[in-house]
């Protein structure tokens, strides 16, 4: 019986670790499938994007359900900050797949466009660029650090101060609302630009090394809560 209970909570933690890397992997990704789009077929490579990308919410409900039961099953705040922190950790590690001088990725990437049934016979290829634009990589990392805050935050003080839970859940909801409208207003903005001028294909680098060290960040910044408590 203890073992059957051990190998439960095991699995549980290993589908809340892979659940929250897959919904973020599938928010970059629908970038780099936009990124594939030809000039004049835009408006379809956004509209079917949008459809993969907000499929990934299901995800993210299977992570913050999951947890949720994890921690009403009295497991120690410790553990879970530490499996918050080893998901943001694996889904900053997923985000380098995408990087597009990865062959895997870009089979990946094509192969989700297929899927979505966009046709990507006359997709841009990525060309050299001199413009730096550290400062997209810097915003991007901002707003995916705010993401992951505020994704496993409300959990773990759910934890914390069990007596609190309704209220925490409801801060939670406030900060993934700031992070929405700081991505609304300085990342997509720019993404979109690229995209009117088409070259989002040059720049789609630095967004998936913002998710990267942004998650990654948000991923240490648990590691620690984890020491502490």
């Amino acid at each position: 019986m203890l073992e059957n209970q051990l190998l439960f909570i095991i699995l549980s933690e290993i589908a809340i670790a892979v659940s929250l890397a897959i919904a973020l992997f599938m928010e970059s990704s629908s970038w780099s499938v936009k990124a594939l789009a030809p000039q004049d077929r835009v408006g379809m490579f956004i509209s079917r994007a949008n459809i993969y990308l907000y499929s990934a919410r299901f995800f993210v409900l299977i992570f913050s359900s999951g947890l949720a039961f994890y921690i009403e099953r009295n497991q120690p705040s410790s553990d879970v900050a530490f499996l918050i922190s080893a998901s943001l950790a694996l889904a900053a590690i997923l985000q380098l797949v995408l990087l597009t001088n990865n062959p895997i990725g870009r089979n990946v990437v094509r192969l989700i466009a297929r899927c979505l049934f966009l046709d990507i016979s006359a997709a841009p290829l990525k060309e050299r660029h001199h413009t730096s634009e550290l400062g997209l990589t810097y915003l991007t990392a901002m707003t995916a650090f705010v993401f992951g805050v505020g994704a496993g935050a409300p959990l773990l003080l759910a934890s914390l101060l069990p007596d609190y839970r309704l209220s925490i859940s409801y801060t939670g909801q406030i900060i993934n609302s700031f992070g929405m409208l700081l991505l609304l207003f300085v990342v997509d903005q720019r993404l979109y630009r690229y995209m009117d001028h088409g070259n989002l294909h040059a720049y789609i680098d630095e967004f998936t090394w913002g998710r990267a060290w942004g998650f990654m960040l948000a991923a240490l910044m648990f590691l620690v809560a984890w020491a502490v408590i």
